[in-house]
């Protein structure tokens, strides 16, 4: 089983999550945002994951919330060269 779950609040950077990660086995992607990303973080934490990672307010909310686990926040900026 993964250890890591990447809650992503948007199904475009869950696409992208998706590519950077793929054949890494210890890292798993979803899509949720907000409330619904607490509850998947919920149960992530009840399946063994170790790390969340996720992004503007819903990872603030998973912070928040009853989850035990370590959150990384995915800082995404405006600038493109």
């Amino acid at each position: 089983m993964a250890e890591i779950l990447f809650i992503s609040p948007l199904a475009e950077l869950a696409d992208i999550a998706k590519q950077v990660c793929s054949g890494d086995s210890d890292i798993d992607v979803t899509v949720a945002r907000m409330e619904d990303g607490v509850i998947a973080a919920i149960e992530a934490e009840q399946k063994g994951y170790q790390v969340l990672v996720s992004r503007g307010v819903t990872s603030w909310l998973i912070k928040r919330s009853s989850v035990d686990l370590p959150v990384v926040d995915v800082l995404i900026g405006g600038y493109r060269s």
